[in-house]
């Protein structure tokens, strides 16, 4: 038997070596018989794709190397980006603690009559190492590492102390605004914390404004409407901030317990003249009113564009046009 296997497979090793040995014996046959212009394309077409084939691997290898380039240059960048983000975040703690950061005011004005009706607190961080820093630059590093709880609360308590001395001044019609973060409002003692700081600065509620962005929409919105009127119950103002460039809609407007909306710049900046058809600034207006809002239009620097806010009905405003943000200094000589 085992034989008789042996036997087989020297037969199918001889069929398989006949068949290749005539596959070979005829190619060659076709090559010799071809004409000779013929067989001169079909190695030049041989030779054209070998080039083909060099130039791609050659392709190939440049944009790896490219693609490896690319990728250590994103690692400096990351690197370079998360080490300036940690400093950063250091250098917050020290400002905090060394007390760096300082309140500007942007007066807010009354669209038809002119005169100031309050002032929004900005914050600004004097840096020693690097001059006077905007909040853009610093605040979204203060809300991942927590410390906007504490830099917000000192701008509460510093803006209140402030308004409180223009109103012992006899200036009594107005009213000052802060911004307060997400991650601050939803903070358990936030309510309370206002409050307290209204009775030890002994400045009067409905001086007070709260401002708030669209962003609050998309946390705990049961917990943020309760907070929101609580305070509201104390006479202190609540306005919806940057209106119309984030999650806003009717039905959390006719929610929210709010006072006023103010107007994101991105609206205003749509304004090119005073009779603007295209403009959205002039449908929000609209709405806010068939609310009951007091409407705020933010970041108004020519007086087309106030012209236009006037023609709408926009109560209030703000912006370069009036005055830049500017220290206490600056606004007591505007009072």
């Amino acid at each position: 038997m085992e034989n008789y296997s042996v036997l087989i497979y020297f037969v199918i090793s001889l069929i398989l070596f006949l068949l290749i040995l005539v596959i070979v014996l005829l190619r060659n046959i076709h090559l010799r018989t071809m004409p000779e212009k013929k067989l001169k394309m079909r190695n030049e077409e041989v030779t054209s794709i070998y080039e083909e084939m060099a130039s791609s691997d050659k392709e190939l290898k440049e944009n790896l190397d490219q693609l490896r380039r690319s990728e250590q240059r994103y690692k400096i960048v990351a690197e370079s980006t998360m080490k300036k983000k940690v400093k950063m975040q250091q250098n917050l703690h020290k400002a905090i603690e060394y007390k760096e950061f300082v309140l500007y005011y942007q007066p807010i004005l009354d669209v038809k009559q002119g005169g100031i009706r309050g002032f929004e607190a900005l914050i600004r961080w004097v840096s020693p190492e690097n001059g006077l820093i905007l909040p853009d630059k610093f605040i979204k590093a203060a809300e991942e590492n927590g410390s906007i709880i504490q830099i917000g609360s000192w701008v509460i308590v510093s803006a209140c102390k402030y308004a409180k001395s223009i109103y012992d001044n006899g200036f009594t019609s107005f009213y000052v605004s802060v911004n307060v973060s997400t991650l601050q409002l939803l903070q358990n003692d936030f309510t309370d914390f206002v409050l307290s700081t209204l009775k030890d600065t002994k400045l009067p509620p409905e001086l007070l404004l709260i401002e708030i962005t669209e962003t609050v929409l998309m946390e705990s919105m049961d917990l943020v409407i309760e907070k929101l009127e609580i305070l509201r119950n104390y006479n202190i103002k609540i306005a919806l901030d940057d209106f119309g460039c984030g999650y806003s809609s009717l039905t959390y407007l006719k929610m929210l317990p709010i006072n006023m909306i103010k107007i994101d710049k991105s609206f205003i900046d749509d304004i090119k003249f005073e009779d603007d058809v295209k403009s959205m600034s002039g449908t929000i207006i609209l709405l806010a009113k068939q609310l009951g809002l007091i409407v705020i239009g933010e970041g108004v620097e020519t007086s087309d564009q106030l012209n236009y806010l006037k023609k709408h009905g926009c109560d209030l405003f703000q912006g370069y046009l009036a005055s830049k943000p500017v220290p206490e200094v600056e606004i007591n000589k505007l009072l």
